[in-house]
């Protein structure tokens, strides 16, 4: 026990570490080059999430959206219940644990398909 304490566990919580840093980065990449002008996204210095806002006057629902998101095989979490005094319809939080580079940058396409269609049917409504 004391060798997987003293050797082990400081090992792999580098390797766990560095992966995740690395999936972090291609997601706030995939954020950047991929969806719409004027969303936000953090960028994490750790944990296994990234938090995005998309821009509040394209009237976008993230609970809404979700059903098209997950048809393409994309999930997240709407932010919104996260909000305990209201608002935050148009966040979302997004993990990059579980998917490797390539599915994240696969995700984050498909992603940005959604909310573009989104964003077309809110200006072709004005």
């Amino acid at each position: 026990m004391t060798e997987l304490l003293d050797e082990v566990l400081p090992r792999q919580i580098k390797i766990i570490s560095e992966e995740y840093g690395r999936r972090a980065a291609q997601l706030v990449t995939a954020v950047a080059e991929l969806l719409p002008a004027g969303v936000d996204c953090t960028d994490p210095d750790g944990g296994m999430f990234c938090w995005v806002s998309l821009p509040a006057d394209t009237g976008i629902d993230t609970t809404a959206m979700l059903t098209d998101a997950v048809q393409r095989r994309v999930a997240y979490v709407p932010g919104q219940p996260f909000f305990a005094a209201g608002g935050g319809s148009n966040t979302l939080r997004l993990s990059y644990v579980t998917s490797s580079e390539q599915e994240i940058r696969t995700g984050m396409s498909a992603l940005a398909d959604v909310i573009g269609e989104r964003v077309a049917d809110s200006a072709s409504l004005r």
